[in-house]
């Protein structure tokens, strides 16, 4: 086993297929490689409602439990009530979830006590793994029900007037298992979507974006609903419909939350998280109110970690992972909430909102590399080529950054979970876009042809 099987360590999550790559033998050994790195801690575990992460559950309980470790199931909720639990209690803990994966997939996200995600942990994990050299005990194994303590600490903190309706897209996964009676209990009138939990997803990916979201969109235009809301496999991600039907990228939805957020702190300076792929104007935004913003490299790791190192009001991530000062992870749940509060204290539709954000038109589109070899060799390929293009450029984990010019620029960087080449790009009007996006497509694309 030393040295094998460890393909599903990705950057700042464990993601593979099932039975392929996470089984009872090697789900167990990631158990028992956790329960070492922890010095025996007491862990809390959740998971998502697919069945391979049901499937194993078991042995990586059991993994846990054979070095001494204490468990706790918090329940199938998502991960946003598994990170609350452990911010509240103070303990280490581990989602089971492959996130927007298709079903086939699981793995693991870990949480340190304070709430955020491990990040460079996993590395050290990955040589426990290799090693085998497990420490041994005997833990013992608890349930509690992990949604009454979010469910009221939202109650608690948010001012939502009843009757708000709002549509929410759940895509046959996890939010299913919470959103129909959270928002009944929060007093607002929910317009469902899918919100059936499925342990297969309906064999459809639990991906929030484009066709995923046309049925909910509609429904929103048809009901007159405020704004609807889609959530991803594992609901820490949240993608938003105005009142028009329209999707509003991770951007847009972050200015309004910024503007909402800074207008309320009385011009007094705070600071603001937002991820490299996302649009540049946000950094004249949060300058105009006496604030600073920071970017970050793209995933919920690392912007987590410096939302809570800089006590950020606020984070996001142009996949919509939105952080709020409440938290210091993502959470999909909390994020519609907001939008649901905020929109209950302006006059104003979303959809006007949305309209005054005037940024210049992007966009983010994956390319499939075939392989995560594959994926790699673009990666230095064209990592190499553009630094030395472009020499002031900005070098991230997975890819590079370099402007055009003042306002445009290009982000090319491999995705941290599939085989896949993430390009993006901000222009300055649709027709540069669509310019710049053939160009750079067919450069990753030769990229990709060449590294066969």
């Amino acid at each position: 086993m030393e040295g094998s099987g460890v393909s599903f360590f990705k950057e700042y999550d464990i993601r593979g297929l099932i039975d392929e790559e996470l089984n009872d033998e090697t789900a167990g050994r990631v158990g028992r490689a956790l329960g070492t790195f922890l010095k025996g801690k007491p862990v809390l575990v959740g998971r998502d409602i697919r069945h391979s992460s049901a499937k194993i559950q078991p042995a990586f309980v059991q993994g846990l439990l054979s070095t001494g470790s204490d468990v706790t199931f918090v329940g199938e909720y998502g991960s946003p009530v598994l990170f609350f639990n452990c911010w509240q209690q103070k303990k280490e803990g581990a989602m089971i979830t492959a996130s927007h994966n298709p079903a086939v997939y699981t793995g693991f996200k870990f949480v340190e006590a304070n709430g955020c995600s491990f990040v460079a942990q996993y590395a050290e994990l990955r040589s426990i793994y290799e090693a085998g050299e497990f420490t041994e005990g005997k833990g013992k194994y608890d349930e509690i029900d992990g949604y009454k303590p979010y469910r009221d600490f939202l109650k608690a903190h948010l001012r939502i007037k009843p009757g708000i309706k709002v549509a929410a897209e759940c895509l046959f996964a996890s939010a299913a298992t919470v959103i129909p009676h959270l928002y009944e209990e929060l007093g607002i009138e929910a317009i469902p979507s899918h919100c059936e939990a499925k342990p297969d997803f309906n064999n459809e990916r639990p991906e929030p974006k484009g066709e995923n979201l046309r049925e909910m969109a509609d429904k929103v235009v048809q009901d007159r609903a405020a704004f609807g809301v889609g959530f991803d496999g594992d609901c820490d991600r949240s993608v938003f419909i105005d009142d028009k039907g329209r999707e509003v990228n991770g951007s847009v939805a972050a200015a309004i939350f910024i503007r909402h957020i800074l207008s309320k702190k009385g011009g007094k300076p705070h600071k603001v998280v937002m991820t490299v792929d996302c649009n540049s104007e946000l950094q004249t935004l949060a300058a105009s109110y006496g604030s600073e913003l920071i970017w970050s490299e793209v995933g919920h790791g690392f912007i987590g970690k410096n939302v809570h190192q800089h006590k950020a009001v606020f984070g996001g991530e142009m996949s919509s992972h939105f952080w709020f000062e409440h938290f210091p992870f993502s959470d999909g749940f909390l994020a519609g909430l907001k939008m649901a509060e905020l929109l209950c204290e302006t006059p104003k539709r979303l959809s006007q909102l949305v309209d005054e954000v005037r940024f210049a038109p992007m966009l983010k589109e994956y390319i499939d590399c075939g392989t995560h070899e594959k994926k790699e060799k673009v990666r230095e390929e064209l990592t190499k080529k553009y630094r030395q293009q472009y020499p002031d450029a900005t070098l991230t984990r997975d890819g590079i950054k370099f402007f055009l010019n003042e306002l445009e620029w290009v982000l090319l960087r491999k995705s941290n979970n599939l085989p896949e080449f993430c390009l993006v790009i901000e222009a300055r009007n649709e027709k540069r876009l669509k310019e710049l996006r053939e160009e750079y497509r067919k450069v990753v694309l030769d990229a990709i042809a060449a590294s066969s």
